[in-house]
């Protein structure tokens, strides 16, 4: 059955309907008078269907679409009365200052279908990673072994765009924001469905939803979107790259320098570099084109079997088809004793590690504080390390245990357990946090408040959201789309009124906005400065900085002025120093003003442990804080020292390594990815195959299983033949 709607008012006049056949939907949206776009989905029974296309019908109706009666004709746009009131969508937009960056929706879209190729050509040598790059003709989704994942969507003169950094110290603020808190007002109305219906379905970790209008939004840690080839993020765009936009340095790269970096990423030949440049040029003078590939060129890409697989299905996606040969995936498989589903596990002698864990689970998560979460038969529990199951998978969903309780979820309801799997509350709350500081934030109809450690409700569920979780005896909520501070009483510091907030993180003071204008206030709700700048930051070691008429400068806690508003940019202080940018480059200052490392290098980033990245003609190094270049900008990127091992990642040409403090190559730049050391160990990547190297560059385990992590509390996370179990170190 079929059920159209439509939404009307003076800025914006769309309809949306949806076709619901057995397990099946089709959705159907975009402007009056166009054909629209259409996306479906499919589920394992009718009734789960139905259910899900009834909730996207009541969201619609909940945002003002009208359904129109069986054989209503669709209004023409020009039918709209230009008096139409309707109801607002979601949620009133809110004051963001928001970033014009000097990437090209033309620019980024061309760098994605480039992307896109790249990975089906490298998926026939390295068919594991094919899965970092995906695409179906309207949404370019990208993730990496690092914990980064965004998806970018393109629908005529728009482009969205959001990203998830797991590393991100911004993971836990994002979870209760609005995704419409960071698209511009002036292109809200057509870029919200935009988000809601495309991008923000590939963020769905951490999805919830509240009663009434308004729409939480996935986990995500940075947003981009756009207009008429014009893009903009709502932070400096240094804040954007590093909370998850970096995923897209390349594809914003100019055509010939992505193709070098992809080449090298990905290990091409000089024929199939040759192959990518070829596609390329087709695909991007007929986009809509449907593309095929000849026997030549697909011989290009190798004679594994698997990996042609892999690399079909993702030229499939990009809309290019081969040219008929041999039925790749028909072709006899290699002999072996035994079949795909019963691989023989293994064998661990002589390399220093053991099976703990069987591969039992069809996902895991690392241990913490004796604990890992695990799933089986789609549902969720913990192991001890021992591989006890001391809470049984009986959950939905289940978070990190802090302050030794954590919230879960069953049939669609909240509770807490503690360690021994003891429930509390449970059934009771539509959503809960995790706690903070003694309290943690639990949503019941629409409301939010807080309970305490023995599940008492301290702070009744009167407010919209819990915007921050308490820290310092301090939480942040929201009512009436307006902010304010509660202490642990539930007593309010000050009202919700405030347009935008930071927070205190630690200091005397946080930043607000009120009125377009940000100032600070102390931990009893008094003005601590004038409410005169245009942006505000946290405090670190005593400074914040704050822009006023375009320029940037510092305060300190006392809300006085420290250093005055001249610069063109400016970082937070580390061990002393903070980045500034004055004509175009960057050096650093101290506390007093002076400028104690020149204003020379294309780009700057803090100090960590004594040494901070810069950059210079393209290329990175570091310099210490006297200002000495101390390792020359010679690399295509570069990550900090290291506290605990004094190493600093490094990639001179496509591949990581590691270098000591002298600059010299301690591990050879051979891996793809790489991570931090973590009890003795890091996990690489090298040839499509994941393993372990130790502090002196020593290799093991490389190929064993399909995916491992870094050691974590004694033990290890390992994937092999897609499920997951533990591995440990042999005592010596």
């Amino acid at each position: 059955m079929k059920r159209t709607f439509v939404f009307q008012d003076e800025k914006s006049q769309k309809f949306w309907n949806i076709e619901v056949k057995g397990t099946d939907f089709t959705v159907t949206y975009g402007k009056l008078g166009t054909t629209g776009q259409s996306s479906s989905k499919s589920f394992e029974t009718k009734e789960k269907c139905q259910k899900e296309a009834n909730k996207l019908i009541a969201e619609k109706t909940k945002k003002g679409y009208k359904e129109l009666a069986k054989g209503e004709a669709m209004p023409d746009k020009a039918d709209t009365p230009k008096n139409t009131t309707a109801p607002k969508v979601a949620k009133e937009q809110k004051e963001i200052k928001f970033f014009k960056i000097d990437w090209t929706i033309d620019q980024l879209y061309k760098g994605c279908i480039l992307a896109s190729i790249a990975n089906a050509i490298s998926a026939a040598k390295f068919p594991l990673f094919s899965y970092e790059h995906s695409w179906d003709g309207i949404n370019y989704s990208a993730n990496n072994t690092s914990g980064m994942r965004g998806t970018v969507t393109f629908q005529g003169d728009y482009c969205v765009a959001a990203f998830r950094n797991e590393k991100c110290d911004r993971i836990g603020e994002r979870e209760s924001h609005t995704f419409v808190d960071y698209i511009p007002k002036e292109i809200k109305n057509d870029v919200i469905d935009i988000a809601i219906e495309h991008t923000l379905q590939y963020l769905l970790v951490g999805f919830k939803e509240k009663n009434g209008s308004k729409y939480t939004a996935p986990v995500i840690t940075a947003f981009l979107c756009g207009k008429n080839n014009e893009l903009f993020t709502e932070e400096p765009f240094e804040d954007f790259l590093e909370n998850g936009g970096e995923l897209l340095a390349r594809q914003a790269m100019d055509t010939e320098s992505a193709i070098e970096e992809w080449a090298e990423q990905c290990e091409m030949s000089p024929t199939q570099v040759k192959l990518l440049k070829s596609i390329y040029a087709r695909k991007i003078a007929n986009p809509n084109d449907e593309i095929i590939m000849t026997k030549k060129e697909i011989a290009m890409l190798g004679k594994d079997p698997s990996g042609l697989k892999e690399s079909k299905k993702s030229f499939g996606e990009l809309n290019i088809k081969w040219e008929e040969i041999e039925d790749i995936e028909r072709k006899p498989p290699v002999e072996t004793p035994q079949t795909s589903a019963q691989k023989t596990q293994p064998n661990l002698d002589g390399t220093g590690f053991y099976l703990k864990i069987p591969f039992i689970y069809d996902c895991a998560y690392q241990f913490e504080s004796g604990l890992a979460a695990v799933e089986r038969n789609r549902k969720w529990g913990f192991i001890d390390k021992n591989g006890n199951e001391v809470i049984k998978c009986i959950y939905d969903k289940v978070n990190d245990f802090r302050e030794d309780l954590t919230p879960v979820e069953r049939k669609g309801k909240y509770g807490f357990i503690d360690k021994n799997g003891n429930e509390i509350l449970m059934g009771v709350y539509d959503y809960g946090h995790i706690f903070y500081d003694g309290f943690a934030g639990v949503e019941r109809k629409g409301k939010w408040g807080f309970i305490d450690t023995s599940g008492k409700e301290v702070i009744k569920c009167v407010y919209d959201d819990v915007r921050r979780p308490f820290s310092d005896g301090i939480a942040c909520v929201e009512l009436n789309r307006k902010y304010g501070y509660i202490d642990k009483n539930g007593k309010e510091i000050t009202q919700c009124v405030y347009d935008e907030e930071i927070g205190f993180d630690s200091s005397l003071l946080a930043a607000v906005r009120q009125k377009k204008k940000w100032g600070y206030i102390n931990k009893n709700g008094n003005e601590a400065t004038e409410f005169v700048y245009d942006y505000a930051y946290n405090f670190h070691e005593g400074f914040a900085q704050v822009s006023l008429n375009g320029k940037w400068g510092y305060i300190d806690e006392s809300g006085k002025e420290a250093l005055k508003c001249v610069y063109d940019d400016a970082g937070y202080f580390s061990g002393g120093l903070a980045r500034v940018r004055l004509n175009g480059k960057y050096g650093y200052i101290d506390k007093t003003g002076k400028e104690i490392i020149k204003c020379i290098y294309d780009e700057a980033e803090r100090f960590e442990n004594g040494f901070a990245r810069v950059k210079s003609n393209k290329k990175w190094g570091f310099v210490d804080t006297s200002g000495n270049e101390v390792i020359k900008c010679i690399y295509n990127k570069v990550w900090d020292f290291s506290k605990k091992t004094g190493l600093a990642l490094v990639m001179p040409k496509g591949k990581w390594g590691y270098i000591d403090k002298n600059g010299n190559e301690v591990i050879k730049c051979l891996y793809i990815d790489i991570g931090g050391f973590s009890e003795g160990f890091a996990v690489v990547e090298r040839n499509g195959k994941y393993g372990f190297i130790d502090e002196s560059g020593n290799e093991t385990l490389m190929g064993v299983y399909d995916y491992l992590d870094g050691f974590e509390e004694g033990l290890a996370r390992v994937k092999f033949d897609d499920k997951y179990g533990f591995i440990a170190k042999v005592e010596e």
